[in-house]
């Protein structure tokens, strides 16, 4: 299955990676939250149904074991509408720990899940690198909780658009150890005036882990409820700021213990299923990075407001950006070096696109049909925006505002990325030149602005030798 230096050619959409539902999506919207498929150049609901929650539940069927082709029927679509033709694999968790719906299961339980199904996967190798992008508030719920909800001046916490923890976990002992460390705090995009975004100066005592015998590792902790499932918006009288955030960038402000026991029971599990069947797992290093996706059409500044546009919202050619710097981080560190590669994404294209943009960026070597998925999703991102906009890109210039265009040199960056898209993919360039123009227009690159310039001047000229002509 594994080599050295390689990729699976499939994006895995795993369990509980989708985002949480917030009040809206009771009364009909939230249609960013919801999967599509595309035919005919043209955009569907992936699922006939548009009551919330339904795909989740139908994602959650194929997660505990019933047919693709059994879901399909049911709901009159094909299986290439669900797995975009083959890039998309969704395996059977049951035997994973899966139980049902990710609302009955707590964090620890979650990490025993993925930590079972990673060990399986990687069994035949000594190394992997799993990336595993998902979405803001389910990250806070189910993955990474924070010790404290909100942060000395009573704004929320929350991670930033391509924040990335990674997880290293060293098998070659009797005694697991697992390491974790913010390698990448992301891009904030809901923040307070005259003040910093990112939680630099705070600080917690660090939980130590309260490590249990046998099948206790996950305690009767904290759960999900469904009900839970559907996150209510921050707010009351203990907030301020009117929706903003303070950003993690602080290791001991996450409650690292439902992570670290849920490792070391899936370790413990794996053990046991291998010592009784008799397998032998050359597993000795697995290393997760565990993401939350770019910038999108229903987050600032875009914020699309018409629900089918908003229709599973996909990255903003900004949000394109950040996955692109986040895997040139990646390169830059030898991260995904030398190793074995999975994906593991939501179901929701946003997630997908960030993943696939991340690998491109860090050097992989992309396998024909994920280099055909990223090509797709790009261009649809592009048109998206296009569309999203109708032709007025002055939230391109307000782009300059957030991290990273606003610092040094980015927004030179950022129109070189831009060209380089729109040289890759024609379909999409006559989108790329007006984004420029956008961000020339409210002094994003000196550089560009100059040849602009230029061209205008020896066109000035050529009328004014023209104009003579005729006179004389």
């Amino acid at each position: 299955m594994f080599g050295r230096t390689y990729i699976e050619d499939t994006i895995y959409v795993t369990p509980c990676l989708q985002e949480l539902r917030t009040k809206g999506s009771l009364f009909g919207g939230e249609n960013e939250q919801k999967p599509s498929f595309w035919k005919n150049q043209r955009q569907n609901y992936l699922f006939p149904s548009r009551m919330p929650g339904y795909a989740t539940d139908q994602f959650d069927k194929l997660w505990s074991g019933v047919s693709i082709e059994q879901v399909c029927k049911r709901n009159n679509i094909i299986p290439e509408d669900i797995t975009k033709y083959g890039l998309l694999t969704i395996d059977n968790f049951s035997r994973d720990g899966f139980k049902s719906e990710c609302g009955k299961m707590d964090p620890c339980e979650i990490w025993r899940m993925y930590t079972n199904f990673l060990c399986d996967k990687f069994r035949n190798v000594e190394s992997g690198d799993a990336v595993i992008v998902s979405h803001h508030n389910r990250l806070k719920k189910s993955f990474i909780p924070l010790i404290d909800k909100y942060s000395e001046s009573h704004v929320p916490y929350g991670y930033a658009n391509c924040f990335c923890l990674k997880v290293t976990i060293n098998l070659t002992n009797d005694i697991v150890v697992v390491g974790t460390e913010i390698v990448f705090k992301g891009y904030p995009d809901k923040v307070l005036k005259n003040e910093s975004p990112f939680s630099d100066s705070e600080n917690k005592n660090p939980i130590e882990p309260t490590l249990l015998d046998g099948k206790s590792y996950c305690s009767e902790g904290e759960i999900v409820t469904s009900e839970e499932e559907v996150e209510v918006e921050e707010g009351g009288g203990k907030q301020k700021g009117g929706g903003a955030y303070k950003y993690v960038n602080n290791i001991n402000l996450i409650n690292l213990n439902p992570l670290k026991n849920g490792i070391k029971a899936g370790i413990d599990y794996t053990k046991k299923k291998n010592l009784k069947n008799k397998n032998n797992n050359k597993l000795k290093t697995l290393t997760i990075y565990l993401i939350r996706h770019g910038n999108s059409l229903h987050n600032k500044p875009v914020e699309i407001s018409n629900q089918m546009m908003r229709l599973d919202s996909t990255l903003t050619p900004y949000g394109m950006f950040q996955a692109y710097k986040l895997g040139n981080f990646f390169k830059q560190e030898g991260y995904l070096r030398n190793s074995n590669i999975m994906l593991c994404c939501s179901f929701l294209e946003r997630t997908q696109l960030t993943g696939l943009s991340i690998l491109e960026a860090a050097g992989i070597q992309l396998p024909t049909i994920m280099k055909d998925g990223l090509m797709s999703m790009t261009q649809r991102a592009f048109l998206r925006y296009g569309a999203a906009v109708s032709g007025n890109f002055k939230s391109a210039q307000e782009f300059l505002t957030f991290s990273p265009l606003n610092e040094a040199n980015e927004p030179d960056n950022f129109n070189v990325f831009l060209q380089t898209k729109g040289a890759s993919y024609s379909v999409v360039n006559p989108i790329v030149e007006q984004i420029v123009t956008g961000l020339q227009g409210s002094g994003g690159s000196k550089k560009y602005k100059r040849k602009t310039k230029k061209v205008r001047k020896n066109r000035k000229t050529k009328r004014v030798r023209k104009n003579r002509t005729r006179k004389y």
